[in-house]
Protein backbone atom coordinates (compact mmCIF):
# COMPACT_ATOMS: atom_id res chain seq x y z
CA UNK A 1 0.00 0.00 0.00
CA UNK A 2 2.94 2.35 -1.05
CA UNK A 3 2.14 6.04 -2.46
CA UNK A 4 2.12 6.63 -6.69
CA UNK A 5 4.86 5.91 -9.25
CA UNK A 6 7.81 7.64 -9.63
CA UNK A 7 6.30 11.40 -11.28
CA UNK A 8 2.55 10.16 -10.29
CA UNK A 9 0.70 12.23 -8.24
CA UNK A 10 -2.28 11.27 -6.14
CA UNK A 11 -5.09 13.37 -4.59
CA UNK A 12 -6.33 13.12 -1.07
CA UNK A 13 -7.74 15.46 1.20
CA UNK A 14 -5.65 16.68 4.08
CA UNK A 15 -8.37 17.78 5.86
CA UNK A 16 -8.49 21.06 6.65
CA UNK A 17 -6.65 23.88 8.37
CA UNK A 18 -7.16 26.96 10.36
CA UNK A 19 -4.13 28.60 8.98
CA UNK A 20 -2.86 28.96 5.20
CA UNK A 21 0.76 28.19 6.09
CA UNK A 22 -0.89 24.88 7.66
CA UNK A 23 -2.25 23.40 4.70
CA UNK A 24 0.39 24.54 2.86
CA UNK A 25 3.28 22.44 4.62
CA UNK A 26 0.74 19.93 4.99
CA UNK A 27 0.51 19.67 0.99
CA UNK A 28 4.87 19.92 1.00
CA UNK A 29 4.85 16.79 2.79
CA UNK A 30 2.58 15.24 1.37
CA UNK A 31 4.32 15.72 -2.26
CA UNK A 32 7.39 15.29 -0.47
CA UNK A 33 6.22 11.70 0.94
CA UNK A 34 4.91 10.79 -2.99
CA UNK A 35 8.25 12.03 -4.42
CA UNK A 36 10.55 9.82 -2.13
CA UNK A 37 8.14 6.60 -2.31
CA UNK A 38 7.01 6.59 1.48
CA UNK A 39 3.54 7.82 0.89
CA UNK A 40 0.53 5.96 2.17
CA UNK A 41 -2.78 6.73 0.86
CA UNK A 42 -5.07 7.49 4.12
CA UNK A 43 -7.85 5.87 2.74
CA UNK A 44 -6.27 2.57 2.84
CA UNK A 45 -6.59 2.16 6.61
CA UNK A 46 -10.49 1.85 6.35
CA UNK A 47 -9.58 -1.51 4.63
CA UNK A 48 -10.30 -4.35 6.71
CA UNK A 49 -7.19 -6.29 8.38
CA UNK A 50 -8.76 -9.52 6.81
CA UNK A 51 -8.87 -8.33 3.15
CA UNK A 52 -5.85 -6.96 3.48
CA UNK A 53 -4.32 -10.16 4.98
CA UNK A 54 -6.04 -12.28 2.43
CA UNK A 55 -4.64 -10.00 -0.57
CA UNK A 56 -1.39 -9.91 0.79
CA UNK A 57 -1.02 -14.04 1.21
CA UNK A 58 -2.74 -14.21 -1.99
CA UNK A 59 -0.09 -11.96 -3.87
CA UNK A 60 2.88 -14.20 -2.53
CA UNK A 61 4.05 -16.47 -5.52
CA UNK A 62 7.30 -17.07 -4.26
CA UNK A 63 5.54 -19.32 -1.41
CA UNK A 64 5.67 -23.02 -1.29
CA UNK A 65 2.30 -24.58 -0.70
CA UNK A 66 2.93 -25.98 2.76
CA UNK A 67 4.13 -21.94 3.86
CA UNK A 68 1.04 -20.29 2.33
CA UNK A 69 -1.08 -23.15 4.40
CA UNK A 70 0.70 -22.40 7.37
CA UNK A 71 -0.01 -18.94 7.02
CA UNK A 72 -3.90 -18.92 5.55
CA UNK A 73 -3.79 -21.75 9.02
CA UNK A 74 -2.58 -18.93 11.10
CA UNK A 75 -4.44 -16.02 9.86
CA UNK A 76 -7.75 -18.21 10.21
CA UNK A 77 -6.63 -19.92 13.57
CA UNK A 78 -5.74 -16.65 15.48
CA UNK A 79 -5.86 -13.33 14.04
CA UNK A 80 -8.90 -13.16 11.92
CA UNK A 81 -10.71 -13.70 14.72
CA UNK A 82 -9.02 -10.97 17.26
CA UNK A 83 -8.60 -8.66 13.55
CA UNK A 84 -10.72 -10.03 10.60
CA UNK A 85 -13.06 -6.90 10.80
CA UNK A 86 -10.89 -4.19 12.14
CA UNK A 87 -9.61 -1.69 9.86
CA UNK A 88 -6.04 -1.60 9.31
CA UNK A 89 -6.09 2.32 11.14
CA UNK A 90 -8.26 0.94 14.17
CA UNK A 91 -6.04 -1.74 14.99
CA UNK A 92 -3.22 0.08 17.55
CA UNK A 93 -0.03 -1.50 18.85
CA UNK A 94 -1.73 -2.17 22.23
CA UNK A 95 -4.37 -3.96 20.68
CA UNK A 96 -1.94 -5.84 19.22
CA UNK A 97 0.25 -6.04 22.79
CA UNK A 98 -3.33 -6.99 24.39
CA UNK A 99 -3.97 -9.95 21.66
CA UNK A 100 -0.16 -11.40 21.66
CA UNK A 101 -0.16 -11.66 25.80
CA UNK A 102 -3.52 -13.51 25.51
CA UNK A 103 -2.44 -15.71 23.03
CA UNK A 104 0.48 -16.11 24.13
CA UNK A 105 -0.35 -17.50 27.65
CA UNK A 106 0.70 -17.72 31.04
Amino acid sequence: MAGPGAGQRKHVSLGSFAQKADANAALRASLAAQDSGTWVDPRDGRVAFGTYAGECVAGRHDLAMRTRQDYEDLLRLYLLPAFGATALADISVLAVRRWWAQASGP
